[in-house]
């Protein structure tokens, strides 16, 4: 083992007699505590404790950095003149974690990846959320993409949410009318309501209770971790169908009134002449 120590700038060299840091260790690794190693030749690394815990280096040789632990907090600085900010994709960060976006906005790649491993014949699930600027009318947007494809976005403009809709993304198309929407939403229940979770006076809400809707319309109720949920604008559709449906039930009436309205004008000259 080779250990020197460069006097005039007090570097401290393993494995080389020219450290040019305070601690210059050349092709090695730092174990730090009783490690059991078992990586490959060409791994980097340091490890603290028994190496279950923390675990920071290169793996294989395929210049990624990994990280292992346990648990991981990330605290600031104690000092106020230090903002503790983390950033991803650039070096000045300007909020606690801020990841910055490659320029390509790629539905695979971009932004943050939340991944959900597949198990038991479960299939992996993964959802990305990326900025994109769309354009001086198109604004800045978040968007949110499932499998490569953009699902949703919130628009930079003025926070609207907005949703895949294109007629490439559907099949077996059909339209609504002469399902008798209206009967259908006649049995619709409005109600208001409070949150278990909300404290006596609060304002209400109004909405639908999810298991009477899903009697009716069981395509927009689903379940989220054994709680009823419900797709509200998947309503809006059927609403538009039913006011399409009423109005041509308000034409009908009119024509017939009208119809009325000039046979009532026919019998009263009739009457009028005798």
């Amino acid at each position: 083992m080779l250990i020197s120590a460069f006097c005039v700038a007090q570097n401290v060299g393993i494995g080389t007699n020219f450290p040019n840091e305070k601690l210059h260790i050349d092709s090695g690794n730092i174990r730090i505590g009783n490690v059991a190693l078992f990586a490959p030749a060409d791994a980097h690394y340091l490890k603290i404790g028994d190496g279950n815990f923390i675990t920071i280096g290169e793996e294989v040789g395929d210049d990624k950095l990994t990280f292992r632990a346990k648990d991981f907090s990330f605290m600031p600085p104690v000092s106020s003149s230090y903002s503790g900010y983390v950033g991803i994709g650039t070096v000045a960060p300007t909020s606690q974690l801020e990841i910055v976006n490659d320029l390509s906005s790629n539905a695979n790649t971009s932004g943050l990846r939340l991944t959900k491993t597949g198990f038991f014949g479960d299939p992996s699930i993964s959802w990305n959320l990326f900025t994109q600027w769309d354009g001086i009318f198109g604004g800045g947007n978040l968007y949110f993409a499932n499998g490569g494809t953009n699902k949703s976005k919130i628009s930079g403009i003025d926070g609207s949410y907005i949703t895949l809709s294109d007629s490439n993304a559907k099949k077996e198309i059909t339209g609504l009318s002469g399902t008798n929407i209206l009967a259908q939403i006649k049995m619709l229940r409005p109600v208001k309501y409070l949150m278990k979770s909300e404290a006596p006076g609060s304002l209400f809400h109004f909405g639908f209770i999810a298991q009477d809707v899903e009697k009716i319309y069981p395509q927009v109720v689903s379940n989220g971790n054994g709680m009823k949920m419900m797709n509200y604008s998947g309503l809006i559709p059927i609403a538009i169908e039913g006011i399409k449906e009423q109005q041509q039930q308000i034409e009908i009436l009119q024509k017939e009134n009208a119809d009325l309205k000039v046979r009532l004008e026919r019998l009263e000259k009739l009457l009028l002449k005798n």
